[in-house]
């Protein structure tokens, strides 16, 4: 398909950045709460799992919900297999970051950390790459922190990728921002 273009012959960045801006701040509340601190819990203990406090999220299907919301079917399950189930190999066993207990939420006890401090995003630095009826592809700035959680001062230009899903009706993520 050729790109969509505007009177002036230029991508649409606008357009990327009005469906990319919500999506993207979705995405990087799940990035905290799969990959980063992970949702509050009380002192209710089950094995190696804390009962979760956090009302916003009641159980495993609400991430998945939430999940569904912003990203696509592709990368959910991607996103879905690496977090919110667990697996045995021959290098161990990988605990689900959450799971239901008696249909209450909670949260795996020693989940790693891998967001402590999310990509802080300049969607105001939005431009549209590659644009058809079902994709865009554009570039944003963002900055990355260090252990301290000091932004960097230097952007990194990255690139994402939203699809049109006619399945929800709706442009999707079809990338990480984590």
């Amino acid at each position: 398909m050729i790109a969509t273009v505007t009177s002036c012959g230029e991508l649409d960045s606008e357009r990327a950045r009005v469906l990319a801006e919500p999506l993207i701040e979705a995405s990087q509340k799940l990035d905290v709460i799969l990959y980063g601190e992970g949702l509050g819990v009380s002192d209710v203990k089950e094995g190696k799992y804390s009962q979760v406090s956090d009302e916003t999220y009641r159980s495993v299907e609400d991430i998945k919900s939430a999940l569904e919301c912003v990203y696509t079917p592709e990368l959910c399950e991607i996103i879905r297999n690496s977090t919110l189930k667990s697996s045995t190999s021959e290098h161990g066993t990988s605990y689900a970051r959450y799971i239901n207990i008696d249909g209450v939420l909670y949260k795996y006890d020693e989940a790693k950390v891998y967001v402590a401090h999310p990509r802080r995003y300049d969607t105001s630095s939005i431009k549209a790459t590659n644009m058809t009826d079902r994709r865009i592809i554009f570039t944003v700035d963002t900055y990355t922190a260090d252990a301290e959680g000091n932004y960097s001062e230097t952007a990194e230009n990255i690139e994402l990728k939203l699809i049109y899903d006619d399945g929800y009706g709706k442009w999707l993520l079809d990338t990480p921002t984590y």
